[in-house]
């Protein structure tokens, strides 16, 4: 499966297939999973399944623009929401992410931003519960080891403001990110976007950002070669940095490459179509 930079159609910023503002999920419930809980959401619909994993500061529901039409499921990750693991490190978020997808068994595994990095672990530790992984604007760690260390202080002291400071001032500053902000949409998907990122508990949410950021494990790079599972990389043509991730890792992994024209870093937000259409091929393709 070669390489290939396609572009997909552009950002849509009402919504998703029906997606409905004051409707989010279909349930949500709680599963057991070594460490507490995942509070999970579900979308009925057809089969086969997808498993979503969302980006920091977000939540399960956050999928529900894109999950309309599929049988869908979308936990909320440790740190966030209702979600209870203990403690809050990689390790724990891996193995309490793999007994679920082992009861769930999804056909294919879509994660944003962090998520996609958590993702990509678990393609890589439990090759055998991931068929195939879409992976929406997604890095591989930090290759430069004092890059790392400025990272890992950078995310410290801004862990440390979420405590000290609370979620709401924080989040507010973070979607207001020139790239990674919600700044693009419009104004009744923000406010929807910012009420489920103010509610999270600013020491869960500070944990998350300690032990799953960027910083906190060794890059990936190196293991995309080795990499046997059919993977998509997507990302937004106005993150360029994100785009030429996608791109290079495509290449390395035997891969896809999917850059979304004027779109950001947010692509299920900013580009919902774009990924419903992705995530419908791919679930075709079995």
């Amino acid at each position: 499966m070669g390489m290939t930079g396609d572009q997909t159609q552009g950002p849509n910023m009402d919504g998703h297939r029906g997606w409905q503002p004051d409707r989010l999920a279909d349930s949500i419930c709680q599963e057991a999973v070594p460490g507490g809980s995942l509070t999970v959401a579900s979308w009925e619909g057809v089969k086969p399944a997808v498993a979503f994993l969302h980006g920091f500061t977000l939540r399960g529901t956050s999928f529900a623009h894109v999950a309309s039409g599929h049988k869908a499921l979308a936990p909320d990750l440790p740190g966030h929401g209702s979600t209870k693991i203990t403690p809050i490190t990689l390790n724990s978020t891996l193995v309490a992410l793999a007994a679920w997808l082992k009861s769930c068994r999804p056909a294919l595994l879509a994660g944003y931003s962090m998520g996609g990095r958590i993702a990509l672990h678990l393609g890589f530790m439990y090759p055998k519960l991931v068929p195939r992984l879409l992976l929406i604007s997604t890095g591989l760690g930090i290759v430069d080891p004092h890059a790392r260390v400025v990272r890992a202080n950078s995310d410290a002291r801004l862990a440390m403001a979420i405590e000290q400071g609370g979620v709401k001032r924080f989040i507010d500053d973070w979607i207001n990110h020139p790239i990674a902000g919600t700044g693009r949409m419009k104004a009744p998907l923000r406010e929807v976007d910012r009420a489920g990122r103010i509610g999270h508990d600013p020491l869960l949410l500070a944990a998350a950002l300690r032990a799953l950021g960027p910083a906190s494990h060794t890059p990936l790079h190196n293991r995309l070669g080795n990499l046997d599972i059919p993977t998509t990389w997507m990302a937004g043509s106005l993150d360029p940095e994100y785009a030429t991730i996608a791109r290079t890792s495509a290449a390395t992994s035997s891969g896809k490459a999917i850059v979304v024209p004027d779109a950001g870093h947010n692509l299920v937000l900013e580009a919902p179509d774009a990924v419903g259409a992705v995530v419908d091929r791919l679930l075709r393709v079995r």
